[in-house]
């Protein structure tokens, strides 16, 4: 270490003073490894940001202290950015606030009834994320309870016909998990898993499907084979745009574990009708005609709510969104606001500058999103003064110990000490949130690096040794 050599060399050449130096030297040692002057913020950020490795990227930071009007730091804080996953900071701030902590999705369930027969059971489907079959299960049970043992029609309504894929993704993400249609229908997050084990070699992987019933959505072209021991893994499964075709790829070594991936539903509302009857017929409830609404009906005269299903508290919810970053609880929320000006209206009363962002979802997978670091401090920022805080900051991961960044930050000051919102896409990674200094003091920032070609790990290394200088910061004037 430099200083170290420094203190050596001084000590042979000067003993007269080697007692005053030593004391001075640990002293400046002690200072570079614990505290940054404000002052010396740029210089310290510089000598990350213009690494070889990231001089091509474009980088936005803001950090400031909370609940002030102190800025420390502000590097294109006022331009736009595309946010990835920070979105979501957006989509569930607002959704707690327009709806409040203990909020529910509600979907309610109607029957028309003749003795032990219905003649038509009608579940409304209301965009209830958390929705799975275990929730079909208490409806079945409940049906057998009152002894009824057949239903004529069997319906499933979607509630509102502007839901489907936004049309702003790309294209080969809607086969994963992480891009699932949204929909009015939701069931087991419309998604599956797909495991993929090795055969003997040279024959074709062997294909598991978690639901058979997802299964029949797909038409499957296996072309994988079994590799020799210890082949480069290099599966690939490739959607085929329009249609519903899944190409599986590559080679799986012979001494491979299981290979699962995630991935979307096709048809979420047919999966829904489909995964109802199943359930209610395996519960020996005759079921003669199902079909689905694609837009609501007035409910009849004869008809009764049955029951009706609800989700957990919104602030449950909300805690799930972020801890998993999972688009489909906040394209979920995102469609119960109904769309982005009344998200703009619900901040705006915050103060966040409404032409500070542009959202086209509500996930942040769309490449369509833009917002400025200055809009994501901001909305933490003012979100910390609101009746929400808590369940607010509580949603968010910690370093070190859970969510998003349970394996970030392991080991250093900051482990415990900062919470917030990730964000990753190709070529883009984004970190905001609250941090606490050495010193004790409490800090909001936002850091986002968009047009980079360097892989994720590296992107979110730079950004965590700026975090790391951040915990440094103390006001030395």
């Amino acid at each position: 270490m430099k200083i170290k050599r420094y203190f050596s060399f001084f000590l042979i050449c000067s003993l007269t003073f080697s007692l005053i130096t030593k004391n001075q030297v640990f002293a400046q040692e002690n200072d570079q490894n614990n505290s940054i002057c404000t002052e010396n913020l740029d210089q310290a950020i510089a000598e990350v940001i213009n690494r070889p490795e990231y001089i091509r990227s474009r980088w936005g930071i803001m950090v400031k202290e909370l609940n002030s009007e102190k800025i420390f730091y502000n590097l294109n804080g006022e331009k736009y950015f595309i946010p990835a996953s920070n979105t979501k900071l957006f989509t569930t701030a607002a959704v707690l606030l327009k709806y409040g902590v203990n909020y529910r999705f509600q979907t309610p369930i109607f029957i028309e009834q003749t003795n032990n027969n219905i003649n038509s059971l009608r579940l409304i489907g209301q965009g209830d994320p958390s929705l799975n079959n275990r929730d079909l299960e208490v409806v079945a049970q409940k049906l057998k309870e009152e002894n009824i043992n057949q239903i004529d029609h069997l319906i499933v309504e979607e509630n509102n016909k502007n839901l489907g894929i936004n049309p702003s993704w790309e294209w080969e993400d809607i086969y994963f998990y992480y891009g699932a249609n949204i929909n009015s229908l939701i069931l087991n997050e419309n998604t599956f898993e797909l495991t993929i084990l090795p055969q003997n070699l040279g024959e074709k992987v062997s294909l598991i499907w978690s639901d058979p019933i997802a299964e029949n959505q797909f038409t499957i072209i296996n072309n994988a084979i079994t590799a020799e021991e210890n082949t480069p893994y290099n599966i690939s499964i490739n959607g085929v745009l329009g249609e519903p075709i899944l190409a599986i790829k590559g080679e799986l070594a012979i001494n491979s574990g299981e290979d699962s991936w995630g991935l979307a539903i096709l048809n979420p509302s047919q999966y829904f009708l489909d995964s109802f009857k199943s359930i209610l017929t395996k519960n020996e409830i005759i079921i003669y005609q199902s079909l689905i609404n694609n837009l609501p009906s007035e409910k009849s005269e004869n008809e009764r709510l049955f029951m009706t299903i609800e989700s957990d508290t919104l602030a449950e919810l909300v805690f799930k969104t972020n801890q998993e970053s999972n688009n489909l609880y906040a394209e979920a929320f995102f469609q119960l606001l109904g769309d982005q000006e009344t998200l703009k209206d619900t901040l705006k009363e915050l103060g966040i500058n409404p032409n500070s962002y542009n959202l086209k979802d509500g996930s942040g997978l769309s490449r369509h999103n833009l917002v400025t670091p200055e809009s994501l401090v901001e909305i933490l920022d003012f979100m910390s003064q609101t009746s929400v805080a808590e369940i607010y900051q509580n949603s968010l991961p910690i370093a070190g110990v859970g969510g998003t960044l349970k394996n970030r930050f392991t080991n250093t000051f900051l482990a415990n000490n900062l919470t917030g919102k990730t964000g990753t896409a190709s070529g883009i990674s984004a970190l905001s949130g609250y941090l606490t200094t050495k010193e004790g003091e409490k800090l909001v920032f936002s850091i986002l690096i968009n047009n980079s070609d360097e892989s994720s790990a590296t992107l979110r290394k730079g950004i965590d040794e700026i975090a790391l200088i951040f915990a440094k910061v103390k006001e030395c004037n």
